[in-house]
C-alpha cells in the first residue's frame, strides 16, 4: 500500500495531500476545508468525494475517499468541431 505526494485542486485553491497509488484516496491535513460531493483535481483528473473521515478522530488527518468523475459527453460533443471544414 504505496502512498504519493500530490497537489490538487479544490475550489480553485491548490492543496499537497498523499493518495494512495492503488486507488482513488487521499489524505489531507485536518484544516483542510473538504466536504462530501465536493471535486478534487489531481493530474488532471477529476474526482468525486464520497467520504471524509477524521483518522482515529484525533483532528489531525482526513482521509478521503473519491471516484472519478465521468466526462461530460455532451461537453465533449459540443467542443467538437462539426462545421464540416478543413482545418487550416
Amino acid at each position: 500500500m504505496s502512498w504519493s505526494n500530490v497537489e490538487v485542486k479544490i475550489s480553485g485553491k491548490n492543496y499537497s495531500a498523499s493518495k494512495r497509488n492503488s486507488s482513488p484516496e487521499f489524505c489531507f491535513p485536518s484544516d483542510t476545508k473538504i466536504k462530501l460531493g465536493q471535486t478534487i483535481v489531481c493530474d488532471d483528473t477529476s474526482y468525486e468525494v464520497t467520504r471524509v473521515t477524521d483518522v482515529a478522530n484525533r483532528g489531525e488527518i482526513l482521509e478521503v475517499e473519491t471516484k472519478e468523475k465521468d466526462i461530460d459527453e455532451s461537453q465533449t460533443r459540443r467542443d467538437q468541431d462539426n462545421t464540416g471544414e478543413e482545418d487550416v
